[in-house]
């Protein structure tokens, strides 16, 4: 098992990618649940609005997988790796790369409680 620090780390850039829409969709959240909580007419489209924006955390988290896998596969063909080690690198490098799929998920969970509570608000609070 792994820290948070080290998964972060093998992750690469697509984890401050991730962070920045986390951040991002915290605050979409959050304003989609004062608009809801204030009765605007607005409501649903901004609680969608923050839907939306919680699964893209998870989605980076998922290219950045997919990206890491590819630069594994990239070098594995280069030939400058000793073929005994083959196997032992690409199991080390695609579970690197895994990570970023954790990372996302992570970020999708916490966006999604604001998220969550603004579309229940719109949903039970009648527009003014």
């Amino acid at each position: 098992m792994h820290s948070a620090a080290e998964t972060f780390q093998n992750c690469g850039w697509t984890a401050y990618l991730v962070t920045l829409l986390t951040l991002v969709g915290i605050l979409v959240g959050v304003i989609a649940l004062v608009v809801a909580g204030a009765r605007l007419k607005y409501a649903r489209f901004a609680a969608a609005f923050a839907l939306i924006a919680a699964v893209l955390p998870v989605a980076v988290g998922a290219l950045g997988t997919m990206y890491g896998r590819s630069l594994v596969d990239r070098v594995l063909m280069s030939g400058a790796i000793d073929p005994d080690k083959t196997e032992l690198i690409r199991q080390t490098g695609y579970a690197e790369a895994a990570m970023c799929t954790t990372v996302g998920g992570v970020g999708t969970g916490i966006v999604l409680l604001p998220a969550l509570l603004a579309l229940g608000a719109a949903l039970i609070l009648k527009p003014r």
